[in-house]
């Protein structure tokens, strides 16, 4: 994990820009694969992920090391501690071919989650108006 200069960190603003690599080996060619990172709180609960799209990244042949970029910017964390998990999945059994939990921890400094523009873990880019 590092920030926009690629300079190795953990600990972010919101709205700076986060960089995870995944790096991966493969033994053989693993057609429809995809990749995903999935964030959880302090607790451990679920907070949603990204994956790639399997017709855009492939694996069509043996690889000795390969590395995956995902990268978050802005990143909309609200302040507080997170950890990723990394996984290799098979849709089509929903199998996963490799799942590290808790591969990272991210501390995200910022508003508090119970500050009184947001609440909960994300912040969300918005705007208030009158409308009449």
């Amino acid at each position: 994990m590092a920030d926009g200069n690629e300079e190795s960190q953990n600990r972010f603003d919101r709205e700076d820009t986060v960089v995870v690599d995944v790096t991966y080996t493969a033994s053989r060619p693993i057609p429809g694969v995809v990749f995903g990172v999935s964030f959880h709180d302090l607790h451990g609960y679920d907070l949603g992920g990204v994956v790639t799209d399997p017709d855009s990244i492939k694996v069509t042949a043996p690889v000795d090391q390969a590395v995956l970029r995902l990268t978050l910017s802005p990143l909309l964390f609200n302040k507080g501690a997170y950890t990723l998990d990394a996984y290799v999945l098979d849709p089509a059994t929903r199998r996963n071919y490799d799942l590290r939990r808790r591969a990272l921890r991210l501390l995200v400094d910022g508003h508090r989650a119970a500050s009184r523009e947001s609440t909960g873990y994300v912040f969300y880019p918005h705007q208030w108006e009158h409308s009449k």
